[in-house]
């Protein structure tokens, strides 16, 4: 999507799923405000669930070094 790179959004993936109405995006930002500006476009169209997560790997390593 032209304005999610606009915003500095990098775009991973993204799917749709028709018979739903239901988008599909996996980004990577820094700044909430970006995405949610980025897909302005488009969330007039229904409804935006905006879920953050974390590197599994990284998370799961940080917290063994701090067991240690």
């Amino acid at each position: 999507m032209p304005s999610l790179e606009e915003y500095g959004v990098t775009v991973i993936g993204a799917w749709v799923d028709p018979p739903g109405h239901d988008f599909f995006f996996v980004v990577e930002t820094d700044r909430y405000d970006d995405l949610v500006e980025g897909l302005r476009p488009i969330l007039s169209t229904g409804i935006a669930t905006i879920q953050p997560v974390g590197d599994l790997q990284a998370q799961v390593a940080k917290r063994m070094a701090e067991a240690n």
